[in-house]
């Protein structure tokens, strides 16, 4: 079984459910005023959540954020904000790949530049073309080579 992507099943921060639980009231407002929903406000976020993604706000990780994001927008009625996190998280495992390849770089005092010819010797394509998984062995591979140069296990 490959490892998760760690960044992606760490559990959500206090701000990333609060920005939830903002949409989430909004959506409730919203179906009430439809009279789509005769639940109490905790229930239908509940039952909400878990439809979106299988599991309660509480107990989303990061993977899960954008995906409920998305979903409580479209119920408060903004698609445009839905439309707009729901393309954010097609492309957030990649996204979130690239952010710690470049941390890694920045700490060894590379450029792309190295990760890239790395990148076209291993996997015979560039960072762009690369999956969030081998952006990720790339990090690490970049991360192992700094520690070896300064004696680091």
């Amino acid at each position: 079984m490959p490892k998760p992507i760690p960044t992606l099943s760490k559990p959500l921060t206090n701000l990333q459910k609060a920005t939830l639980s903002q949409w989430a009231k909004k959506g409730y407002t919203r179906a009430k005023e439809l009279d789509l929903t005769d639940e109490k406000e905790a229930d239908w976020r509940g039952r909400e959540s878990i439809a979106a993604c299988g599991r309660r706000i509480s107990e989303a990780t990061n993977g899960d954020y954008l995906v409920l994001l998305a979903h409580f927008q479209s119920l408060a009625g903004d698609s445009g904000k839905a439309f707009a996190s729901t393309m954010r998280a097609q492309n957030d495992p990649k996204r979130q790949a690239l952010h710690k390849l470049d941390s890694e770089l920045t700490k060894a005092g590379l450029d792309r530049a190295y990760a890239e010819a790395i990148c076209m010797s291993t996997y015979k394509c560039s960072i762009a073309q690369a999956s969030p998984k081998q952006t990720w062995q790339l990090m690490y591979t970049i991360r192992n080579r700094r520690n070896s140069t300064h004696g680091q296990a």
